[in-house]
């Protein structure tokens, strides 16, 4: 006789992971052995056997610069600054102005959401030494150079567009828009 787990037998609430909308179906790692962790090592042990060390270690390397060439991004962003150093691919960033640490959290909150709301892109926030921080991870074999620009490019348009800015910066940022605007406009 086929027994089936209880709903959530093998699940596990994390805050990096995206919350599942209440009208979409049970995850399948909630349910079955599929994400246990003998079955990732399974996955693993068949991915060496396969590919070999080398490709392992090329692969991690790629991921090492991909996330390095990230970090440095963030460094020269006008919006961004590292929260911590950067020692495996996953970054924690923040905003660099905020007025306290709840205001750092809602602006936080408000662009994770504005850039993950289309599903293709994947940042989260989370807490380092007891402040809100963004976190970005390079883990994904699919991840290359062309997605880190599209994220790249939303996190600096969602920092313009959402509250994320002080009051001088977004009035600056405005003139600048109208300014190109007229420029654009006086050039047809």
């Amino acid at each position: 006789m086929l027994s089936i787990p209880p709903s959530g037998a093998f699940g596990v609430s994390t805050p990096y992971m995206p919350k599942t909308a209440p009208e979409l179906p049970t995850d399948n790692f909630k349910v079955s052995a599929q994400w246990t962790r003998r079955m990732n090592s399974l996955e693993l042990w068949l991915t060496l056997k396969l590919h070999g060390r080398r490709a392992y270690e090329q692969h991690i390397d790629e991921q090492m610069r991909l996330a390095a060439d990230f970090a440095d991004w963030i460094g020269a962003s006008e919006y961004f600054e590292l929260s911590a150093p950067m020692y495996v691919p996953i970054l924690n960033f923040r905003l660099r102005w905020a007025a306290s640490d709840d205001e750092l959290l809602r602006q936080h909150l408000e662009l994770v959401d504005l850039v993950t709301r289309n599903g293709r892109r994947w940042i989260s926030e989370t807490r380092v030494a007891g402040r809100s921080v963004l976190r970005m991870m390079v883990i994904s074999y699919l991840t290359g150079e062309p997605q880190l620009a599209d994220l790249k490019s939303a996190l600096n348009s969602r920092s313009t567009s959402c509250d994320c800015l002080p009051p001088r910066k977004r009035r600056i940022l405005r003139r600048g828009q109208i300014a190109s605007r007229e420029i654009s406009a006086a050039s047809r």
